[in-house]
């Protein structure tokens, strides 16, 4: 934790002297989120998002920032987002989870089951998906609903 809250600094003054760097934005991202600097690292999303959005591991840490703040609402349309720009296998497994957390569960099974399709190789997303198909059509357990 020192030798990051270290590193913190010296992003920040490297950050000082060259200020549209966009590689140094996302270093100090990821390092407040490291550390947990979540205020701070939702100020910087909101004030450089349009430098820091092209990164690939953008969507994956600002999710996850939103969800540690139990912004489940900000966190779900992010996934959207990346889904949207980014139809990756990881960009519709997080929105599949966004969707649960959410109690969207329509919308959950068909999340997951598209990430399914996409990662064959992977049985235990495929259980996932199956599951959730399952439990989509058994209407009538209350559990389910």
């Amino acid at each position: 934790m020192q030798r990051s809250a270290h590193s913190l600094d010296c992003v920040c003054e490297a950050l000082r002297r060259h200020p549209s760097d966009s590689g140094l934005l996302l270093m100090q991202f990821e390092l407040l989120c490291f550390l947990q600097k979540d205020r701070e690292a939702c100020s910087l999303v909101e004030s450089s998002r349009g430098k820091l959005i092209n990164h690939p591991d953008f969507y994956s840490l600002v999710i996850a920032l939103y969800r540690r703040l139990g912004e489940n609402q900000m966190a779900l349309t992010e996934a959207q987002d990346w889904s949207n720009e980014r139809s990756s296998c990881d960009a519709l497994k997080v929105l599949a989870d966004c969707w649960f957390t959410s109690g969207r569960h329509d919308r959950y099974v068909y999340a997951i089951t598209e990430a399914a399709k996409c990662s064959e190789n992977d049985p235990n997303l495929l259980a996932l998906s199956l599951q959730a198909q399952l439990d989509a059509s058994s209407k009538s357990i209350p559990a389910v609903l």
